[in-house]
């Protein structure tokens, strides 16, 4: 496995911790996420107005994701002779691919809110995980949402971070209808640049900039340059990670809010949205065309947080439901508020990547070998 593809391993695995972190600032310091009437310990200030909030930034986390599917199935199939006629099949593998850890996912998270959540006491920690599992659930409800409106509709009453899915589910398809394009049509230069814009211009609820990101990944997995400059890497890198820890009240975003105010079909573009996209094309671009920086993240440690990051994705929801409150009560009366939640959130983190082994091993890695197998069955291939 080239250095490249390693890379895309370290890069989706630090950005599935950056999701966790997120998770767990909500969880514990709402303060990070601009909730500024909830301030819980004395480095939150600190942190926020500080330009390292890439740290605990799912939103800058979820763009590089969408950026790194468009590139790694880019890869897969542009220049693969018989796309058209293997689409069916690939469509049927990338549903069943993601279906099932997600369905998985959902029976575990109804299992957690019946046996678990009525047993451990929340109410000390942010309003966010508080409200988790609030809603009117059921076993019917999990295995329906799980297996089919998750990836088609986009619902995440089960885990809040499957949101997701269903544009990584749509976003995939976009990929493959695009390289079977790109053989045949006249412009072949043209056709990813004006995908990204109408994307922008015609997908509506603000959903078209991740489809756009796909195209960018896709566009990367195209271009076949790289650049040795380290100084560059270095600079894109940092540029990208600047913008991915955007809020509007942090001090170190203020002179940006401040002068920067553009409209998109007439309405207001929020810079929040739009740092947050243009650091995740910065950060992978500069990742995977630097071979000194994708050398550096390609070690084994890197590598294998990114092959549990679906994993640890998909569970890291109930960890912090549970086992962040459980332990959270059990150190406050000895602890202050901060040393109990950052021992809490250690034990969280620790719970989320021993649950991912066998998830991963289990779950991950069978969803791909069903996913082959139904692709004949239903297809007759």
């Amino acid at each position: 496995m080239s250095n490249k593809i390693l890379a895309v391993e370290g890069v989706r695995g630090l950005a599935a911790l950056a999701v966790i972190f997120s998770h767990a600032s909500l969880t514990f310091w709402p303060y990070l996420h601009g909730d500024l009437t909830d301030s819980r310990s004395g480095f939150e200030r600190w942190l926020f107005d500080s330009p390292f909030g890439f740290v605990y930034s799912g939103a800058g986390a979820v763009c590089v994701f969408f950026v790194l599917s468009g590139f790694v199935l880019g890869r897969n199939v542009l220049d693969r002779d018989g796309l058209l006629q293997a689409l069916p099949g690939m469509v049927v593998r990338r549903y069943f691919r993601l279906m099932l850890p997600v369905l998985l996912s959902c029976l575990l998270a109804w299992a957690v809110f019946v046996f678990m959540l009525p047993h451990v006491d929340r109410h000390a920690l942010g309003e966010w995980i508080r409200l988790f599992g609030g809603f009117d659930f059921s076993l019917w409800n999990a295995l329906r949402q799980g297996a089919f409106d998750t990836l088609l509709w986009g619902e995440s009453d089960y885990n809040w971070a499957l949101w997701t899915m269903r544009i990584e589910f749509f976003g995939s398809l976009l990929v493959y209808g695009l390289a079977a394009l790109l053989a045949s049509w006249p412009r072949p230069a043209w056709l990813l640049p004006t995908a990204a814009l109408a994307c922008l211009w015609l997908v509506p609820g603000g959903d078209g900039v991740y489809y756009a990101l796909f195209v960018f990944g896709m566009a990367l997995a195209q271009g076949k340059q790289t650049f040795n400059s380290r100084v560059l890497a270095v600079l894109l890198l940092m540029v990208g990670l600047y913008l991915t820890g955007y809020h509007e009240e942090s001090r170190s975003y203020r002179f940006i809010e401040q002068h920067l105010a553009l409209t998109w079909q007439g309405e207001p573009l929020g810079n929040y949205d739009l740092a947050n996209m243009l650091g995740g094309m910065l950060i992978v671009g500069a990742v995977l065309k630097s071979p000194w920086l994708g050398q550096g993240l390609s070690g084994r440690v890197m590598v294998w947080l990114g092959r549990m990051s679906f994993s640890a994705y998909l569970l890291h929801m109930l960890a912090l439901a549970t086992v962040a409150p459980l332990v959270f009560n059990a150190l406050r009366p000895a602890l202050s508020y901060t040393g109990a939640a950052v021992l809490s959130l250690l034990a969280s983190v620790s719970t989320i990547y021993l649950l991912s082994l066998p998830y991963a091993r289990w779950v991950d890695e069978t969803s791909i070998r069903v996913s082959r197998a139904m692709s004949r069955l239903l297809l007759q291939r």
